[in-house]
C-alpha cells in the first residue's frame, strides 16, 4: 500500500527492488499525481540526504532505472 500526503491509500505493485539497500520502487495506477518538485539550490548542502532517480546514459543494460 502506497500512502499519499493528502491521507489517501492506493494499492502498489513492486516494479524493482534492492534488498541490499532496503529499497524498491513501486508503481501505482492514479491519474493525475503530481511530479515532485524540483530542489532549490540553497537546499543543497554537501553530507545532506539525498535520492537520484533517473536512467543515465540509456544504461537499459541492468533493466532497472538507477537509484542513487
Amino acid at each position: 500500500t502506497v500512502f499519499l500526503s493528502d491521507g489517501k491509500a492506493l494499492p502498489g505493485r513492486v516494479v524493482a527492488r534492492d534488498r541490499f539497500r532496503g529499497v524498491a520502487l513501486l508503481k501505482v495506477e492514479k491519474t493525475g499525481l503530481r511530479p515532485l518538485p524540483p530542489a532549490r539550490e540553497e537546499d543543497y548542502a554537501v553530507g545532506r540526504f539525498a535520492l537520484a532517480f533517473g536512467n543515465p546514459f540509456g544504461a537499459e543494460q541492468d533493466h532497472f532505472p538507477l537509484l542513487t
